[in-house]
């Protein structure tokens, strides 16, 4: 028979699910395993709530973004520099390096949004006791957002050595372009957050396994 863990750990995890300010009074009579088991797949539901909700969130607007530079590589392609953003910085860079980035960008930028979208879980209900269980991100879904980031600061890279290369060669006064610093910092941002919004919902998952792990024996007559 396993040993009932001290209750203060163990319910300091269940605090740590529902925030600060919900606290489970420690003196109440313990939990029968069926009682909690219940708590337990209710913790999972919400789990594939907010799953659901910031991985779909974040996932559709990642791939707005990926699309708009696609987009932008694509006009560079037929049009070079027709449009302002590329347009400004025509003197340091190169119409067919403008595109070919631009594209890195967008491909990036989709690769982080996939690694969000893919495999994303069922609503969980009455009768769907797959959906309720912890979902990982799967090797593959890491290695997409981690990939996007590369190439979101590949890109940064360039376009950030475009930036400064204008103030070198136009001066401080004409050759600021600093309005410009989302085409690097854009992107790249937007893949980290990706990132962040996977490994916040890791932590969720880790916290209901560890609360899983609590379980003792103990049967209420």
């Amino acid at each position: 028979m396993r040993q009932r863990p001290p209750t203060t750990e163990k319910f300091d995890v269940v605090d740590s699910l529902l925030g600060n300010n919900s606290k489970i009074e420690t003196s109440a009579e313990p939990l029968d395993e069926q009682e909690q088991e219940a708590i337990i797949q209710e913790f999972e539901i919400l789990a594939i709530q907010q799953h659901r909700t910031w991985r779909s969130v974040f996932g559709a607007g990642t791939v707005a973004a990926g699309l708009f530079f696609l987009y932008a590589a694509w006009r560079q392609k037929v049009e070079p520099y027709g449009v302002r953003y590329t347009g400004e910085l025509r003197s340091v860079t190169g119409a067919s390096t403008v595109t070919a980035v631009l594209a890195l960008q967008g491909v990036s930028l989709l690769l982080a949004a996939a690694g969000l979208l893919v495999n994303l879980p069922p609503k969980a209900g009455a009768g769907q006791r797959e959906a309720a269980g912890c979902l990982p991100f799967a090797v593959r879904q890491r290695l997409a957002l981690w990939s996007g980031v590369l190439g979101a600061a590949g890109a940064g890279v360039y376009w950030a050595a475009a930036l400064v290369r204008m103030v070198q060669l136009h001066g401080a006064q004409y050759g600021k372009r600093w309005e410009l610093s989302w085409l690097p910092a854009g992107p790249l941002a937007a893949c980290l957050v990706c990132c962040y919004v996977a490994s916040s919902l890791y932590g969720t998952e880790r916290e209901i396994q560890r609360l899983r792990s609590y379980r003792y024996r103990y049967k209420k007559l």
